[in-house]
């Protein structure tokens, strides 16, 4: 594959990480009934994803620019499918109750309790996927 090739993947890579920053965030202003006219970057949880998509984006950039690339087009294409999977289960999870019970957990519907898991699970995965990639790249 020739540099301008696996560039031009990577820059679709990053284009696909911001749109589901996008979605990430439109999606957290329709599960709590805001108006996203109320969206504010400086809001902790905005900032909060938007450092965490700029580290990983960053992350993807700087392995280029050392010559070696750490982390392999399909390692990032296989890590943006799973992760988009992750927040359509988790979105789909608030809008259908998947588990059919009235079972509490902390005085939470376990229902909120499962999308609040899955959601971990996502920011889980993101942390899970760039560490090992990282290490191993710091190995060779």
């Amino acid at each position: 594959m020739s540099k301008v090739t696996a560039n031009r993947k990577i820059l679709i890579s990053v284009i696909l990480l911001f749109m589901q920053l996008i979605i990430l965030y439109l999606f957290k202003y329709y599960n709590q009934d805001l108006s996203i006219n109320n969206f504010s970057i400086l809001k902790t949880g905005n900032f909060i994803n938007l450092l965490i998509y700029a580290g990983i984006i960053a992350g993807i950039f700087i392995s280029l620019r050392k010559g070696k690339q750490i982390i392999s087009v399909k390692s990032i294409n296989i890590f943006i499918l799973i992760s988009y999977f992750l927040i359509l289960v988790s979105i789909i999870s608030t809008k259908v109750e998947i588990i059919k019970t009235s079972a509490y957990f902390f005085d939470q519907p376990f229902n909120k309790v499962l999308t609040g898991l899955l959601f971990l699970f996502y920011f889980f995965f993101f942390d899970l996927f760039f560490s090992v990639h990282l290490e191993s790249g710091n190995q060779r």
